[in-house]
């Protein structure tokens, strides 16, 4: 079986990726600081790693930013009517 061990380990890693996106729903404070270490992380590996590191971090913010707005909806917050 080709790929075995990278579908083990992607299917090892889901629960704990899910766990993760719930607390950046929950709080998005996680999300802002996880995107701080991860654009130090992406940094740093690329001297070893060649790939699209940098997306990531944009995507962090994307999507930090999008999850802030939805949360403050209901408060005094961006997405008010």
């Amino acid at each position: 079986m080709k790929g075995g061990m990278a579908t083990m380990i992607g299917l090892a890693a889901m629960p704990i990726g899910l766990v993760f996106v719930g607390l950046i729903i929950a709080k998005p404070r996680i999300g802002l600081w996880s995107m701080f270490v991860f654009s130090f992380f992406a940094n740093g590996i690329t001297r070893y790693i060649d790939g699209p590191f940098g997306l990531g971090g944009r995507y962090y913010s994307a999507d930090n930013s999008i999850r802030i707005a939805f949360q403050n909806e209901g408060r005094s917050g961006i997405a008010r009517h």
